[in-house]
Parts: structure tokens; C-alpha cells; sequence
């Protein structure tokens, strides 16, 4: 099985708790105004990886790893990858897992009645982007987005809406290893137009 992705950041300390890896995953359906990763959206870009062999390389990182976190793009646009890659690390290691997504809870339900996501994610922060909603210094991009765990009491399965936490450092930006500048975490309201004003002023051209 292969998985579209776009990039991997490790260690990333602004999006969940502790030393985490973040992915990327590559293709969104939600199209949200105001996206960060516009150049995301586009299912055919980014690259390819075999699920098994990244899998392992991310068990590799052993107790240097405190969680994972799947952002996009859209993580549920490629359903199958998801359970399967968080399904596989789950049986392998104690890791917590932290999920993205634009869908709110009641879709995903809807959209995945086998509930198999529930199973292996331990945080779901769901729910589309909106623009007006901007939040600053939380662990969301606006104020109608919730995060959820899950209570799994056999074939019963409950989202259970949890208080999101303060997100202590912002973002951040670094070089990728093609010279590419990558954020993670989530800037504040006029923090994307500072950057790129400023770097646009150095000389720095943006694609998108």
C-alpha cells in the first residue's frame, strides 16, 4: 500500500505534546478560504511512500519519538493509508497519535461507519478552516474547529469533546533539504503575510 505525502517534519514540538514527527499528507477535497497550504490540495503532487517502510522508519526513531501528528491536506481523503499506517504503529508502539481534518466529527462518522479510525487515533482536531474565525495560540487554525478523543467499549464507539490546549510555541519556519522554507504549527492572524513580506524583501521569491 502506498500513501500520498507531501513532507515530514521531525522533531516538531508545536503541534501536540512533547517531540513529535508531523505528516503531511498530500490532496485536499475541503478547499478552505484563507488555507496556509494551498499548494496541498492537489491529490496528484507531492510523492509516493510505501506504508510499510515509512512505518518502520518512524518506529526507528524509538524513544526520541513522544507522538505523531497526520495534518494535510486532508488526512481522510486517503482513508485506507490512515487506519493502516496509525493501525500499524499502535500495535508496535505507545505513541500518541493526533489527527487533523477538515470533516467534523458527525461526518466522519457518517463518512466511515466502520469506525476503524476511531480505534487507532487517540485526538481528532475536526472541522473545516474559516477565516473569520482565526485563532491565535491554540492547537487549531479557527474557533469552530473541536478536538476529540475516543471511548471504544467493544463494538460501541463515543467521540468525546476534550478542551483544546494552548499551543506554547506558535509556529515555526525552517529549510527543507531543497532549499524549500516549511512551517508547522499555526501562525497567527497576519504572521503568513509578515513572512512572506519580509522574505519577499530579501529576495526570496514564493510560489505560492
Amino acid at each position: 500500500m502506498y500513501w500520498q505525502l507531501n513532507r515530514v517534519m521531525y522533531p516538531v514540538e508545536n503541534l501536540g505534546a512533547g517531540k513529535r514527527i508531523v505528516i503531511w499528507v498530500q490532496g485536499c477535497s475541503m478547499f478552505c478560504d484563507g488555507c496556509i497550504s494551498p499548494d496541498l490540495w492537489d491529490r496528484n503532487g507531492g510523492r509516493q511512500v510505501d506504508l510499510a517502510g515509512f512505518a518502520a522508519s518512524v518506529l526507528s526513531l524509538g524513544q526520541n519519538l513522544d507522538g505523531i501528528t497526520i495534518t494535510g491536506g486532508e488526512p481522510f481523503d486517503q482513508y485506507h493509508a490512515l487506519v493502516a499506517f496509525c493501525s500499524f504503529v499502535k500495535q508496535k508502539a505507545n505513541l500518541e497519535i493526533l489527527v487533523f481534518s477538515g470533516y467534523t466529527m458527525d461526518q466522519l462518522f457518517e463518512k466511515f461507519p466502520d469506525q476503524l479510525f476511531a480505534r487507532c487515533i487517540d485526538f481528532v482536531v475536526d472541522g473545516p478552516y474559516v477565516k473569520s474565525l482565526h485563532d491565535d495560540g491554540r492547537l487549531r487554525g479557527s474557533k469552530n474547529q473541536k478536538m476529540y478523543t475516543f471511548d471504544v467499549d467493544g463494538e460501541e464507539v463515543k467521540a468525546i469533546e476534550i478542551e483544546i490546549p494552548p499551543n506554547g510555541t506558535v509556529w515555526s519556519a525552517a529549510f527543507d533539504r531543497c532549499k524549500n522554507i516549511v512551517m508547522s504549527g499555526i501562525p497567527a492572524k497576519g504572521d503568513s503575510a509578515g513572512l512572506r513580506e519580509k522574505m519577499e524583501q530579501s529576495g526570496i521569491d514564493f510560489v505560492f
